[in-house]
C-alpha cells in the first residue's frame, strides 16, 4: 500500500504487483485461489537495490513529512499545507505488517486456479496472466479515501485514559489518492470464473509471514 498513484506509477514502482483488486498473490473462488509469483526483498527489476527510508519501507521517510512507528511511517499533516485534497505519493502513510516486497515485473505471473473456474484447474493447471497482459487490459481509475483501522490509537489514552494495544498511530495514518488497476471482476471473467459455483476468493501474498 506504499505508493497509491496521483502519478499513476507501474504497480512494481509500488512494491506490489498489478492492480490492487486482483494483486499480490492469490484468491480462491470455491477452492479457487489466485497467486502472484515472482517477487524478490532485494533488488528491483533492473537489478539494482531499492533506496531504502526505513529497513521495512521501500521510499525515503524525510522527518518533515513523516513520524516513523516501527515498520509503519505516519504522514505529518503540517507537510501537506498548500496541497491538493489528494496526498502525493511520497507523502503517502505506509502501512506495513512485515516489509514490502520488490516485484520482478518480466517473472511475475498472477496464477488463478480452483474449484470457482471452470473446469476446476488445480495449482499445477493454473490460468496465469502475466505484468504485461494485465496492464493491456482496460483500467479503471477512482480517488478513494484509505485510512489504517488504527488511526487515532495513541489518542485512546490521552482522551480516554484506556491505553490500546498496537502501533500508536495519531491521525496520519488516512490519505485520498487516484487508484488505477483492472478490475477483479475483469480478471475472474476471463480466467473463466464459474458465477453458479463460485463462492469466495482467498488472496495469498508475496509479503513476509505476519509475526504477532
Amino acid at each position: 500500500m506504499e505508493r497509491p498513484t496521483d502519478e499513476e506509477p507501474r504497480p512494481h514502482e509500488r512494491g506490489e504487483g498489478p492492480p490492487r483488486r486482483a494483486e499480490r498473490s492469490g484468491p480462491r473462488a470455491l477452492g479457487g485461489r489466485v497467486e502472484a509469483a515472482g517477487g524478490s526483498s532485494i533488488l528491483d527489476r533492473t537489478g539494482r537495490a531499492a533506496a531504502v527510508g526505513h529497513p521495512s519501507i521501500l521510499k525515503p521517510l524525510p522527518p518533515e513529512r513523516f513520524r516513523i512507528l516501527g515498520s509503519n511511517a505516519e504522514m505529518r499533516w503540517e507537510g501537506l499545507r498548500g496541497d491538493t485534497h489528494t496526498v502525493p505519493n511520497d507523502s503517502f502513510f505506509v502501512r506495513n505488517h512485515t516489509a514490502t516486497p520488490l516485484i520482478d515485473a518480466d517473472a511475475w505471473r498472477l496464477r488463478l486456479f480452483g474449484s470457482g473456474l471452470r473446469g476446476e484447474p488445480g495449482a499445477g493447471g493454473a490460468v496465469e496472466f502475466t505484468y504485461e497482459e494485465l496492464l493491456a487490459l482496460p483500467a479503471r481509475q477512482t480517488a478513494v479515501a484509505i485510512e489504517c483501522a488504527g488511526n487515532g490509537r495513541s489518542f485512546f489514552e490521552s482522551q480516554q485514559g484506556s491505553p490500546a494495544e498496537g502501533t500508536r498511530w495519531r491521525l496520519g495514518g488516512i490519505g485520498v489518492a487516484r487508484w488505477r488497476g483492472v478490475p477483479l471482476s475483469d480478471v475472474l471473467d476471463r480466467a473463466g470464473i464459474d458465477v453458479r459455483r463460485a463462492v469466495d476468493l482467498m488472496p495469498q501474498g508475496l509479503d513476509g509471514r505476519v509475526v504477532t
